[in-house]
């Protein structure tokens, strides 16, 4: 581990912190962290140097030496560096689209943030709110108990337990009821959706959270089976699931520099030819997900495989076409 002699004097303090009624002996500290005596009295000594005031004392019934706390000494909150504060209120401002899913609790830790940390840590809050701006594009709108359902769906995983809800299919418009095991929460699009196993029919299916309503925990335990969520959803190339396939597409050369900087998908293979066309390859499940790929580049990339996928982008073509065609 980085910094493992820091790590571990930081958590020698917090052992003697936590016994500094009783004391805790050099042995002690050696059997907990593994380490001989000389390293231990190496470690309190620079604790003690760095302003901790660490006291020790042998106890004259078993002849051991203790360490101890000045008396109503109280351990310094934790502050953040500017570095630090940046990178978490960009982290923050870039969630906004989500926040419906977490009502106050995300406004009530920042306060509580604010409230130890200087004044100056406040403006970098407020600076960043006007700097940094979030994607609020193509996002969906959460109802008022939408925090309520997330967090009675974590707990529900937690605890190893069945839920059961209503779902409106957004291609039928039906609603239908389900009791399913939640096993995963995958964020996609500025959304939340949940991979669950429904044990009726034996399969794992894919619920927008926006779409659950009438959500129930339940005290029935979770049907147990073999699920990988990173595998799960790697080859899913969104969230839509089916049968794998391998996909082959050729990018213009037009275009290598901006598609050399993304990560079209988290399995896939590149390469630039003689001319600077970039070949991108990766296996998928969705035909829908990688057919909006496709399109979003226009006429700057080229399906090489499978042909499944090119006549399925035919198709859709001529569907658009004949939407936009002129009629006199």
């Amino acid at each position: 581990m980085k910094n493992k002699t820091l790590y571990r004097q930081w958590n020698i303090f917090n052992l003697i912190y936590a016994k500094s009624n009783r004391g805790i002996s050099k042995q002690e500290l050696s059997t907990e962290f593994q380490v001989d005596a000389k390293t231990i009295v190496r470690d309190v000594s620079m604790l003690s140097s760095v302003g901790f005031p660490i006291t020790e004392e042998i106890n004259p019934a078993n002849k051991r030496l203790y360490y101890y706390l000045a008396i109503r000494y109280v351990k310094p909150e934790i502050y953040f560096s500017n570095s630090e504060a940046y990178s978490l209120f960009t982290m923050m401002k870039l969630g906004e689209p989500m926040r419906g899913y977490f009502d106050k609790s995300i406004d009530n830790c920042f306060d509580k943030i604010y409230s130890k940390n200087a004044s100056s840590f406040l403006k970098i809050a407020r600076k960043l709110t006007h700097v940094v701006l979030p994607d609020s594009n193509n996002y969906v709108e959460v109802n008022d108990d939408s925090h309520v359902k997330f967090k009675s769906i974590l707990e529900s995983i937690f605890s190893n337990t069945q839920i059961e809800f209503s779902y409106r299919s957004i291609y039928s418009n039906s609603i239908k009821h389900h009791l399913v095991s939640p096993l995963s929460i995958k964020h996609f699009k500025n959304n939340f959706y949940l991979a669950a196993y429904l044990k009726r029919k034996d399969t794992l299916l894919i619920f927008a959270l926006n779409r659950i309503f009438d959500l129930r925990k339940t005290t029935k335990r979770q049907d147990i089976i073999s699920f990988d969520p990173d595998e799960f959803f790697d080859e899913a190339f969104g969230i839509t699931q089916g049968e794998v396939f391998s996909v082959k597409l050729q990018f213009d050369k037009s275009i290598q520099q901006f598609i050399s900087e993304r990560v079209i998908h988290p399995n896939q293979i590149s390469e630039i030819d003689a001319e600077g066309n970039t070949t991108i390859c990766f296996k998928a499940k969705s035909m829908q997900e990688t057919v909006s790929l496709v399109l979003s580049y226009q006429d700057k990339v080229k399906v090489l495989e499978p042909v499944e996928l090119v006549d399925e982008i035919g198709k859709v073509l001529k569907r658009i076409a004949k939407v936009y065609s002129t009629t006199n």
